[in-house]
């Protein structure tokens, strides 16, 4: 029996270190948890204060990288900016480029053909143009990026503004509630995961929705808006002439 009672006795105290060790590398306060698993009770005013202590740490560090997080936000929204397409990436795409090509040679044929036969001289006939892929749309122009980029900035200040807000409200309700000596030591570390992150409260910003909410620019390079993104103008005039 001796023997029996001297390995749980050794067992409940490698419980108790692991448990010590794994609070001392997340920074956690050190709690008594053999205690806590063989009788829960509620957590001592001390231990309380030291997980308020830690909860007020951690919407501190939260709080500071919301400014990481925008900076994060606004690169990947430049990345969105910047991405180009190519016409052979994709195969619908390089298909329709092919048939467009061909039906732009066969035109140009035509034209020539009729051109001789009208007796004008090559170097003073008509020609029809080139068809030209661009691979970005409005986003191509330096001055639509810049829009682009304001609107963001403006967009991510403000929710940085309100995460901060957030995670400041979070905290004060968590250490309300960790004072209050109403959790035991397991609810209160489980409590500690409801801190958020400056991540889940200010997520990514999608180019067609920053573009939607500045609204559509001028025509550029004769790209046109999507039908969503803006109701139809008949009296609207055109800023450039339609070219072919």
């Amino acid at each position: 029996m001796t023997t029996v009672h001297g390995r749980d006795d050794h067992s409940a105290r490698s419980t108790l270190l692991e448990g010590q060790a794994q609070d001392a590398r997340s920074g956690f306060v050190t709690l008594d948890r053999k205690d806590n698993l063989m009788n829960p009770q509620p957590m001592s005013r001390r231990d309380a204060s030291d997980l308020a202590a830690h909860v007020r740490r951690e919407a501190h560090n939260a709080k500071a990288l919301a400014s990481v997080r925008t900076a994060e936000v606004l690169a990947d929204f430049e990345k969105q900016m910047a991405t180009e397409y190519s016409f052979d990436q994709d195969a619908v795409w390089k298909k329709a480029a092919a048939e467009a090509d061909t039906v732009v040679r066969e035109a140009r044929e035509k034209i020539a053909q009729r051109c001789r036969e009208l007796g004008i001289p090559a170097r003073f006939a008509p020609s029809l143009g080139g068809i030209s892929w661009y691979n970005r749309g409005e986003n191509m122009v330096n001055e639509r990026r810049a829009e682009l980029r304001r609107v963001a900035e403006t967009r991510l200040a403000a929710m940085e503004k309100a995460a901060k807000v957030q995670i400041e409200t979070k905290s004060l309700e968590m250490q309300k509630v960790l004072l209050s000596g109403v959790l035991t030591t397991s609810e209160a570390q489980a409590f500690l995961a409801q801190i958020p992150t400056a991540s889940d409260l200010m997520p990514v910003l999608a180019l067609g929705e920053i573009a939607k909410q500045l609204g559509p620019g001028r025509n550029y390079y004769g790209v046109e808006p999507d039908d969503d993104d803006v109701e139809p103008d008949d009296d609207a005039e055109p800023d450039h002439d339609d070219a072919p």
